[in-house]
């Protein structure tokens, strides 16, 4: 039954770009402020006819009978969270029919995390099933050596801005030119070296909530200027070099880039409210009603 007042979260990776699809680690978090949520009203984003076809051909276990009965009195989804924006809203689409529709519930956290790769996989064409998996368990989540932790709630001790650029992202798909890149000895090697042990070092700091350096957050902004320069818009450029000039604030990448939005860590106290339009604090995630426990084996 259609629950149409529960809302499913956008996310927020804050570590983990392009190192998650290389089975790498992640951290993330749901960001309520942005949600979807079943709807009968004029403004649905999100017609159903392809996905539920491309879902039953990959075996999906989803209710479909009551699923197009649903859409056939009206129901869809309507959303606030922006598309190609970086926030995740195919993956709150993916949580949202299955939390209502899905016919296999008991199962562990990894093999959720499967099925929602393989239901998203509709919009991306390659998923790994991180984006859902936050939206539907609605809790901070890190992925390290195929592991996944929950937290109820997260301290951010660093000032964090999301940042949205304005730009609408590429429509291409920004992964395969990712794998194409790290081909490269070089660029394999400082990415598996030096931008992947920083990141694992973020990842701990920032879930055992002790603030992350000013260094390495200007560091980290450093090797992904290097690294996804193909990722970051002309427009944006500029005020990333500047954060790193100034060390006045580390940009990064928010996903796959490309547009949209990106985090912003303020390193000197009033400098991004002066310097950007369009921004929003990133606050502490606290636990929310809503949250959904599974098995982790």
């Amino acid at each position: 039954m259609i629950d149409s007042s529960k809302r499913y979260p956008s996310k927020v990776l804050l570590f983990g770009e392009y190192s998650v699809v290389k089975q790498g680690s992640a951290l993330a978090i749901p960001y309520p402020k942005m949600t979807v949520h079943f709807s009968q009203s004029n403004s649905i984003d999100l017609n159903f006819k392809e996905p539920i076809e491309y879902w039953k051909e990959n075996d999906i276990a989803l209710d479909f009978e009551n699923l197009k009965q649903d859409i056939d009195n009206g129901w869809g989804i309507e959303s606030s969270i922006p598309v190609g924006s970086g926030l995740g809203s195919s993956g709150a689409v993916v949580a949202a029919v299955y939390d209502t529709y899905g016919l296999k519930k008991d199962i562990s956290i990894h093999e959720l995390k499967k099925t929602f790769a393989a239901m998203e996989s509709f919009f991306h064409g390659k998923s790994s099933g991180f984006d859902p998996l936050i939206s539907y368990l609605n809790k901070a989540i890190v992925i390290r050596n195929g592991e996944i932790m929950t937290k109820d709630s997260l301290c951010l001790v660093n000032n964090i801005y999301l940042w949205h650029s304005g730009i609408s992202r590429n429509k291409g798909n920004l992964v395969p030119l990712f794998l194409e890149n790290l081909k490269l000895k070089e660029y394999s090697e400082l990415f598996t070296g030096q931008y992947c042990d920083l990141t694992e070092n973020l990842i701990s700091e920032m879930w055992d909530e002790v603030p992350a350096s000013n260094e390495e957050l200007l560091h980290v902004s450093k090797l992904q200027l290097r690294l996804f320069t193909d990722m970051i818009p002309e427009e944006v450029l500029k005020p990333w070099k500047q954060g790193i000039e100034s060390s006045k604030y580390a940009m990064k990448l928010c996903g796959a880039g490309g547009g949209g939005f990106f985090i912003i860590f303020e390193l000197e106290k009033g400098s991004v409210m002066e310097l950007f339009k369009n921004i929003y604090h990133l606050d502490s995630f606290k636990t929310r009603s809503g949250s959904i426990n599974l098995p982790l084996g």
